[in-house]
């Protein structure tokens, strides 16, 4: 099975070095995305510049990038 990786990117790129495995890519897609909306509830470390998700393939092929949409403050606390 496929060993994937989600690295968060926000001006400067946090590793995922543990990763997951996952049958079908689609089920690391998924969790990418549940990734990125969890972190969209989260202030960013560097707000001028894009928060994305990279789903990243053992092989080091980037899948995808997932844009982080910031949740405005009146949606984060309630």
């Amino acid at each position: 099975m496929p060993h994937y990786y989600f690295d968060i990117k926000n001006g400067l790129t946090t590793r995922d070095h543990a990763g997951g495995t996952f049958e079908r890519e689609a089920e690391a897609l998924a969790r990418a995305f549940q990734l990125a909306n969890r972190l969209a509830g989260e202030p960013p470390a560097m707000p001028a510049c894009e928060r994305v998700v990279c789903l990243v393939r053992e092989d080091g092929h980037e899948v995808v990038r997932i844009p982080v949409a910031s949740l405005p403050a009146a949606a984060q606390t309630g």
